[in-house]
């Protein structure tokens, strides 16, 4: 099999098309089909079914297109190595990165990374668990900094760096009727904003329902955005728990406040996950640097 085939079928499954595909890779349709029939004569298999909406993988095909992803992905990624170590241009870098981290440090660590990076394109997503795992393993994701109660349960392909803790606080808007309460029990018919009902053991929730008597919420809005969240009680009467960095935060304060209580919540942990074996790009090792080094800061700061 040579790289131009499999690009050509990579390019192919993620199009959805060969005519899309020719347009990606700034080929003809003939030259994309050649290129598919040569490896399907290699591989003795077929590889996709033509119709007039487009192509379907067969099962072979669909067998091939997550390793032919990879192989394209690090083929890219390679030549970005060579890029980067030359001139500090070339290629692009994709992180996944918890909310906590976007709304506290993520500007310093731009300034920091164009500086040393100037020409590499750098993409940010909002990550979190389990939603990023995926994205880590098919290389969607150079890497990515989520957060969870206790270490994430990856298998050996994913590599789990622990980069922080941070206090949680029962976060709510500004005037709402229990801003002024002082007994978590007061919470008792309180409308939930959660990442996920806190009903299994690990979930931090799960021990300050139980401390404070209080049920499993009934009444309950599962987000996993965390400045969805923000947004949501900000304007209703509804509470969640938040990370102290992220109240803190002078556009948030203005929106929102905590509540004292002498029961505390489980504190929030992040973790900086990759693939293990594939190896970091010069880039991807100077963003690992810059977020080791901010974590700290966030956690100084407390």
């Amino acid at each position: 099999m040579k790289f131009h085939q499999i690009s050509a079928f990579e390019a192919v499954t993620r199009a959805g098309g060969i005519r899309a595909a020719a347009r990606t890779l700034g080929l003809t349709q003939s030259a994309i089909t050649k290129a598919i029939r040569e490896l399907e004569a290699e591989a003795g298999v077929s590889l996709l079914l033509r119709s007039a909406r487009g192509v379907v993988l067969t099962e072979s095909g669909r067998q091939l297109a997550a390793r032919a992803h990879l192989l394209v992905e690090q083929m890219r990624a390679a030549q970005d190595d060579i890029r980067q170590l030359n001139a500090g241009t070339g290629g692009k870098l994709v992180v996944g990165l918890t909310p906590t981290i976007i709304e506290t440090v993520l500007s310093e660590i731009i300034r920091h990374f164009r500086t040393r990076m100037p020409g590499v394109r750098l993409v940010i997503h909002e990550a979190s668990l389990p939603g990023s795992l995926p994205d880590i393993r098919d290389g969607t994701f150079d890497l990515a900094v989520v957060g969870a109660g206790r270490e994430p349960a990856t298998a050996s392909d994913l590599a789990c760096e622990f980069l922080l803790s941070v206090n949680k606080r029962i976060a709510l808007r500004r005037g709402h009727p229990l801003a002024g309460i002082r007994d978590p029990a007061e919470l008792a018919d309180a409308v939930w904003v959660l990442p996920q009902e806190p009903s299994d053991p690990s979930d931090p929730m799960h021990a300050f329902m139980q401390e404070a008597g209080l049920a499993m919420p009934p009444k309950l809005v599962e987000c996993v955005s965390l400045p969805a969240t923000v947004s949501i009680i900000a304007n209703s009467d509804m509470v969640s728990a938040l990370p102290e960095p992220l109240i803190d935060q002078p556009h948030v304060a203005s929106r929102i406040v905590s509540l004292a209580f002498e029961q505390k919540l489980q504190p929030s942990r992040y973790w900086l996950l990759r693939r293990s074996a594939v190896p970091l790009s010069p880039a991807a090792l100077f963003m690992c640097d810059l977020l080791r080094t901010y974590s700290k800061d966030i956690k100084d700061k407390r």
